[in-house]
C-alpha cells in the first residue's frame, strides 16, 4: 500500500507514478523477485507486462525511470528524465518501506 503525502494533489504525473510504484511493489511481492535485480521499468514491462503494460511518460512527454536504492529499509526512486532535460530541474519521488507500506515523497532540486 502506497501513503501519499500530497493526496490533494492529483496531476497526470502523481497518477503516473502512483500507477509505476504499485506495480513494482506487486512486483517486490512475488516470490523470487527482486527489486534490486530491476535495473529499468522497460525491463518490468517486458517481463510482467500484466503489472505494467508500458513506461509512463512524464508531462515533458519523456518516460519515467527507476532506482532500487536499499535494502534496509527497502527504498527505491521514481523520477522525471524530462525533469532534468527541459528545466535543470530534478523531479523525483521517493518511496520508502514502513510498516508494511510504502511512503511516498516528492522532491524537486
Amino acid at each position: 500500500m502506497i501513503t501519499n503525502l500530497f493526496s490533494n494533489q492529483t496531476n497526470k504525473d502523481v497518477s503516473n507514478v502512483l500507477k509505476i510504484s504499485d506495480a513494482l511493489t506487486i512486483y517486490h511481492t512475488k516470490p523470487g523477485n527482486n527489486l534490486a535485480d530491476l535495473n529499468a521499468l522497460k525491463t518490468l514491462t517486458e517481463l510482467h507486462p500484466e503489472l505494467l503494460s508500458s513506461v509512463p511518460l512524464d508531462k515533458r512527454g519523456s518516460p519515467f525511470e527507476y532506482r532500487y536504492l536499499t535494502h534496509s529499509p527497502l527504498t527505491f526512486m521514481i523520477y522525471s528524465s524530462g525533469s532534468i532535460k527541459q528545466n535543470n530541474t530534478f523531479t523525483f519521488y521517493l518511496f520508502r518501506e514502513e510498516d508494511n507500506q510504502f511512503i511516498m515523497s516528492k522532491v524537486e532540486s
